[in-house]
C-alpha cells in the first residue's frame, strides 16, 4: 500500500482514476503514466538513468518535482524492493527475514509519511 501511495495521491489530486483502468482506445491511463514517471524518477535518483534522455518528455514538470524529493524516492525504491521479499514468499535468494523487514519498514515509513505528496504533483 505504501508503494502505491504516491501514484494514487497524484491521480487523486488531478481528478484521475487511480485504479489505472485502460482506456477503450488503447491509450495509457494517467495512472500508468504516473507509475512510469515514478519509476524513471527512482532510477534517475539512484543514478542508474539520466534525466537528459527524458528532457523532451511532456511530463517533465512532474518528473522534476519528483526528483526534488530525493529521500522520498529512496524510500519508495526500498519499499518496492523489500515488498518483493513478501511477494516471492521465500524464493528470493537474498530474502529479508520478516523481523528485519518490519524493522526496516518502521525505520522508513515515518520518512515516507512526512512528505506531502499532494503539493505540486500534476501532469499537464
Amino acid at each position: 500500500m505504501a508503494s502505491e501511495l504516491c501514484a494514487t495521491a497524484i491521480c487523486l489530486k488531478n481528478g484521475w482514476d487511480p485504479t489505472g483502468k485502460k482506456k477503450e482506445d488503447g491509450e495509457k491511463s494517467k495512472r500508468q503514466i504516473v507509475d512510469e514517471i515514478l519509476n524513471i524518477a527512482i532510477k534517475i535518483n539512484e543514478k542508474s538513468a539520466s534525466l537528459d534522455k527524458h528532457l523532451d518528455n511532456e511530463h517533465l514538470p512532474l518528473l522534476k518535482t519528483l526528483l526534488s524529493h530525493s529521500t522520498l524516492l529512496s524510500v519508495l525504491k526500498n519499499i518496492r524492493y523489500y515488498r518483493n521479499d513478501i511477494n516471492y514468499a521465500g524464493w528470493k535468494p537474498d530474502l529479508l527475514l520478516s523481523g528485519k523487514f518490519r524493522e526496516k519498514f518502521d525505520e522508513w515509513f515515518p520518512l515516507f509519511r512526512s512528505f506531502n505528496v499532494l503539493d505540486g504533483w500534476k501532469l499537464r
